[in-house]
């Protein structure tokens, strides 16, 4: 069977690139064609490449071209439909935040309508489009030979009270479309069981992420230079006093440390060891993570790849102000708390109040590290099961409809 992949898998993200990479080796290792739909969202393209280095940029694109199987370039749903339509038997809509919704009712939101006369939506979520990973397509496929899945699907916290009624509408129409979906978090489930008014109940499935180490083996030319087992990785704007003391607190354990960059941001400071720069490729970023002795900062893809490589890891986020939801929403604590090891994920305020001895302790508690480690074999197993489970389904779905393809005007070569 031939299947679609569709993400972001040209973002210039570390983590979107490797859980598009994970997702596209499970799919073979199952026997699957995996194709990557080459979808490019000209308008997010355009504000990475105000945040991104040309250099930096270059390796994500050389990632593409190396390590994924794309199909033709699309910017519309109508030609991802047609393509796919044409020419594959189903299509995989994630990991990551597919599920994302613009909230265009959220009163920040309409505030600034109002006062400064702008789109107030961010540059991942058009209020005047609905992204084309709900897969709303106007040719209905349930009962067809073709099938659709969303496999660990999140929508980062989404506020969905607040989505526009028309969103509200296709979000409806395209989950019943679906042929299975799967989740990444509690909070994405809440949506969605929310917005199919209960028709939709999805499972929890673990990042793609968790399955690299299974699938994918790190080329000799991608690997860290040097041995980082007994070195700590920093990410993250601290405070220098902080991190001092932090630094020093590792360095009587006998680590050393370094930084570990965005594709936006070196995040380097003077106390480093040793000092990672940019440009870096998302395999390069990631074996550095899997090679590491410890992890200490911020993004949620850093954090997959160290548990999945059995690398201890004290994860944080921003925490915007008056949020009681921090917490629930948040990824993070949510995969955390899976994991069993909640006390892991801080809100960053919160761990720079944190001594930094106690920081170091927690970092190196084994209690938690050896339910992380649990945690994670379980994780790749699951997410192994959950697409042999769709390919399955889409397999009884040929036998009892066989595919016809219809050959049109709008057919993509």
């Amino acid at each position: 069977m031939k299947i679609g992949v569709l993400t972001f898998h040209d973002s210039y993200n570390f983590g979107a690139n490797l859980q598009t990479l994970a997702t596209q080796s499970v799919l073979e290792q199952h026997g699957a064609t995996a194709v990557v739909i080459n979808y490019v969202d000209r308008r997010k393209r355009a504000h990475y490449d105000t945040i991104t280095s040309p250099a930096q940029a270059a390796c994500h694109h050389r990632f593409v071209q190396r390590y994924l199987h794309v199909s033709p370039e699309f910017d519309s749903t109508a030609d991802i439909e047609a393509y796919c339509l044409d020419h594959l038997d189903g299509v995989v809509v994630g990991s990551d935040a597919v599920f994302r919704l613009a909230t265009a009712y959220h009163p920040r939101n309409l505030f600034r309508r109002l006062v400064y006369r702008h789109d107030s939506s961010s540059h991942f979520n058009n209020a005047a489009v609905f992204p084309p990973y709900w897969l709303d397509w106007r040719a209905r496929t349930k009962d067809s030979a073709f099938g659709k899945f969303a496999i660990a699907a999140s929508s980062t916290g989404t506020e969905f009270i607040f989505v526009s009624v028309p969103f509200l509408k296709r979000a409806w129409r395209a989950l019943g479309d679906f042929d299975g979906v799967t989740v990444r978090d509690g909070w994405t489930r809440l949506m969605v069981r929310c917005l199919s008014f209960g028709r939709v109940r999805p499972e929890i499935c673990p990042d793609p992420v968790f399955a690299l180490p299974k699938v994918f083996a790190i080329p000799a030319d991608e690997r860290p230079a040097a041995d980082l087992t007994r070195t700590v990785l920093l990410s993250g704007k601290f405070p220098a006093a902080w991190r001092g003391a932090v630094i020093d607190r590792l360095h009587a354990r006998g680590y050393r440390v370094a930084n570990l960059p965005n594709p936006d941001q070196d995040f380097a400071f003077p106390e480093a060891d040793t000092t990672i720069g940019l440009p870096i490729s998302p395999v390069a970023w990631y074996a550095t993570l899997a090679g590491a002795g410890g992890f200490v900062g911020r993004r949620f893809h850093a954090m997959v790849s160290c548990v999945a490589n059995g690398v201890p890891i004290v994860s944080c986020e921003r925490r915007p102000k008056a949020d009681p939801l921090f917490h629930a929403k948040h990824k993070s604590y949510d995969l955390c708390r899976r994991a069993g090891m909640p006390g892991r994920f801080m809100s960053e305020q919160a761990l720079m109040e944190t001594p930094a001895a106690a920081v170091v302790d927690l970092l190196f508690e084994p209690a938690s590290q050896a339910a992380a480690r649990h945690y994670a074999d379980r994780a790749a197993q699951r997410f192994s099961e959950i697409i042999a489970a769709h390919l399955h389904v889409l397999a009884e779905k040929r036998r009892a409809r066989p595919p016809q393809r219809a050959l049109s005007a709008s057919a993509i070569p």
